[in-house]
């Protein structure tokens, strides 16, 4: 018995020593097996340093100088030691100026000689352009951006990090207001409208009010977040507030709202510090010119002519049929001019319309007994004795220039310059006359067309405000009660006040900036000129109909890009020719293209087209000149439009070159060619649009828009509120390329970055 239980105990002394063996083994196993992982993490973590190490390697040189490493690293390699005395890094850079694309030849590489860890790095430098450069070895680079790809080693570990810098922007919100942000759309819920939140920047879409949000319903789609694809973010310090229901109070209503929105609602977030904006931020040209405040006006300034003619009058009781008196009849004829005035100058056109004659003097009960009213023009204090179409304002003689065309309301400013006006200035129009229409870096010439000469096409123009753009700065306030268009920005020390329905319009692609203390765009009703700033259906079909003869929309693509004579030549610039695009057809008779405005612009009966001021070249289908004719007849009454004289010609030419003009910057901002852009159903634009930035004080910005949609692209910063109401749509899209373009920072060297992109894998 006791030998058994002894060869039991050395069995089980046995097996309890193989299971401390083994157990022994597997925890020299997995303390090796941690000891490794370890080792990997310390690696990792160390290439993952020196990823970062080279990154800022690299920020650090391009915000010294933000032209490193553009255009290639130059030729051959050179070594970089930091510092140069006992360096902690080491620096190899490969360049071949002839071929700058090429990464495989422009190129970084380093080492941290204390520890043997290296990097090497590719960059394209995209900071002085405005486009995406495609197709690089790292891949599509935003404009204006530089794009590191970057591969950090440590022993066996390797990490590659890519990473995205930009200049550091003036705001990265579509909209920031310092107040209340508050749309209320017009219309009914179902109707189609919305209020969209968009950007054109890949990374960033956001909109942000210190105190609160007020907006339409999200679950009734009045509220889309759209580009870039993962939606975008309004944020409030205090609350949003959908259609009267509080985000924080209800959060099924806030997940539902964001999943039909496709955005997100945040509130609680800090308060931020809204920028101000002075002129010396702003890109202005450096010429000045100085001109007078106070009231420019458009006005149909009448003329009176007074003829007379005596009669013999018996005056005998009874009448003996012998004269013994004569009596003086006085006959008035009344005639209209287009005229500007600017406090007590005036300038008169050339076009003369009567509007009244009292008749021949044909006995002496006709007429008027003596004159009414002094002969000449009215309601000024020196009679004008010159008549010019298209005078000169104000000429400083070096280049910065101001002109008018009286028959179609332009107001020119020219290219360059910076037009300082001390005090108030208000751009008024009287009944009857054309809407002004400032024109910001254009020119007019002798025959009255404008013409943009701020570099032929958008890109190249704003590549260089100072010198393209033209600027109105005021030391008050500044009103104007019409449309502004062009390249070039509005500053004013106080108010800027603009009519809604035909307000402020930038011309796409062209950035701008408007600021004032208080910014207000002010509705009309009934609107004045309510055409003159949206794309009519009738002047969509008829030059859609002109323009897809001949070969086609191909000619027209590039209209931005030609010169006044190109385009004229295209146009058709021989009134006693049969050439251009003025002569095609518009597949529409006179009677069609009178019933097609009048279903937009509310006209009279429709004239007889049969009879003066018609003749029989009216009785057919309308060429494009012609209708462009009868629709500025519509629009004025004035039958001079219908005439053959230069100045209704080259009016003529001057309108189908802006509406050709619209079609394809309109084109070009849909991303599509002039064909397809055509081709569609005529495309839904905002009635009110802004391209730039828009800058309000503690005064804040208010628009009543009066039913009509309004896009503002670029920003919209108001260290005020924000308050938007009766329009069916607003669309608010973040483009930082404007502000950039606008603001003065940044011109030197030295910069500030910011990450927008990292990935480490």
């Amino acid at each position: 018995m006791i030998t058994k239980r002894r060869g039991v105990a050395l069995m089980l002394t046995l097996m309890v020593s193989f299971f401390l063996v083994v157990l022994l083994g597997a925890f020299l196993i997995v303390h090796r097996g941690n000891s490794s992982l370890t080792q990997n993490s310390l690696k990792r973590q160390r290439a993952y340093n020196v990823c970062v190490t080279a990154l800022h390697y690299a920020w650090g040189e391009l915000e010294l100088n933000q032209g490193w490493g553009a255009g290639g690293f130059g030729n051959g390699r050179r070594v970089v030691k930091l510092p140069p005395v006992e360096p902690k890094l080491i620096v190899t850079i490969h360049g071949d100026r002839d071929n700058p694309e090429d990464l495989t030849k422009n190129y970084l590489e380093a080492e941290l000689p204390a520890t043997g860890e290296t990097f090497s790095m590719k960059m394209v430098n995209n900071l002085q352009q405005r486009t995406v450069v495609e197709d690089t070895d790292i891949g599509s680079v935003p404009g204006r951006s530089v794009k590191l790809k970057i591969v950090g080693r440590s022993g066996g570990a390797e990490l590659t990090l890519t990473s995205v810098l930009r200049k550091k922007p003036f705001v990265d919100y579509s909209a920031l207001s310092n107040q209340d942000l508050s749309i209320q759309l017009s219309g009914v819920v179902g109707d189609e409208r919305n209020w969209k939140i968009r950007s054109k920047d890949p990374y960033v879409n956001q909109i942000r009010s210190n105190t609160q949000i007020l907006a339409p319903s999200a679950i009734d789609n009045d509220v889309l977040f759209s580009d870039p694809p993962r939606g975008g973010v309004a944020k409030a310090t205090n609350d949003i507030v959908l259609d009267g229901t509080s985000v924080k109070s209800d959060r099924d209503f806030l997940m539902q709202s964001e999943r039909t929105a496709k955005g997100q609602f945040e509130t609680g977030t800090s308060v931020i510090d809204v920028p101000g904006l002075k002129q010396e931020d702003l890109r202005f040209p450096e010429k000045e010119m100085r001109i007078p405040g106070g009231t420019l006006t458009m006005a149909k300034l009448e003329k009176h002519e007074w003829t007379s003619r005596s009669f013999g009058v018996d005056t005998s009781s009874p009448p003996d049929g012998i004269p013994d008196t004569n009596v003086v009849r006085w006959r008035r004829v009344k005639t209209q001019y287009p005229s500007l005035q600017h406090n007590s100058r005036v300038w008169v056109g050339t076009q003369g319309v009567p509007v009244e004659d009292s008749g021949p003097l044909n006995g002496p009960n006709d007429g008027f007994p003596s004159p009414t009213s002094s002969p000449g023009f009215q309601d000024v204090l020196t009679q004008p004795t010159e008549f010019n179409d298209y005078p000169v304002l104000y000429d400083n003689g070096d280049g910065a220039k101001i002109r008018a065309n009286l028959t179609t309301g332009e107001i020119a400013l020219s290219p360059g310059a910076k037009f300082k006006v001390d005090g108030q200035l208000q751009i008024l129009k009287t009944e009857g006359a054309p809407q002004p229409n400032l024109l910001f870096g254009y020119t007019i010439d002798d025959e009255g067309q404008a013409e943009f000469l701020g570099g032929n096409s958008g890109n190249s123009a704003i590549e260089n405000p100072e010198q393209n753009s033209a600027a109105l700065v005021t030391s008050e306030s500044f009103y104007i009660d019409g449309i502004a268009t062009g390249f070039g920005s509005i500053f004013a020390d106080r108010e800027v006040s603009l009519r809604a329905k035909s307000g402020l319009r930038a011309e796409p692609d062209m950035a701008v900036a408007i600021h004032g203390r208080r910014i207000s765009f002010q509705a009309e009703d009934p609107p004045d000129g309510q055409t003159q700033n949206r794309l009519l259906d009738a002047d969509w079909d008829m030059f859609k109909a002109a323009l897809s003869q001949g070969g086609g929309y191909g000619s027209f693509e590039d209209w931005q890009e030609l010169d006044s004579r190109a385009k004229r030549s295209l146009l058709g610039d021989d009134p006693d020719r049969d050439t251009g695009v003025r002569t095609r057809s518009t597949d529409k008779t006179a009677a069609e293209a009178w019933d097609a405005l009048s279903n937009e612009l509310a006209l009279g009966p429709r004239p007889n087209f049969g009879s003066p001021p018609f003749g029989s070249e009216w009785s057919g289908k309308l060429t494009l000149e012609q209708y462009v004719q009868l629709r500025e007849f519509a629009r004025s009454g004035e039958s001079r439009w219908l005439g053959d004289s230069d100045s209704r010609f080259n009016s003529t030419l001057g309108l189908m070159d802006s509406q050709i003009g619209t079609y394809v910057r309109w084109s070009a901002i849909m991303g599509l060619p002039l064909a397809d852009f055509m081709a569609a159903d005529r495309p839904e634009i905002a009635d009110v649009y802004f391209v730039g930035l828009v800058h309000a004080g503690e005064g804040g910005l208010q628009a009543d828009t009066n039913d009509s949609s309004l896009l503002i692209e670029g920003s919209v910063v108001s260290q005020g509120g924000i308050k938007i109401e009766n329009a069916p749509a607003v669309d608010f899209v973040y483009n930082r390329l404007y502000l950039d373009d606008v603001l003065r920072e940044f011109r030197s060297d030295h910069i500030e970055l910011d990450q927008v992109y990292f990935k480490i894998n």
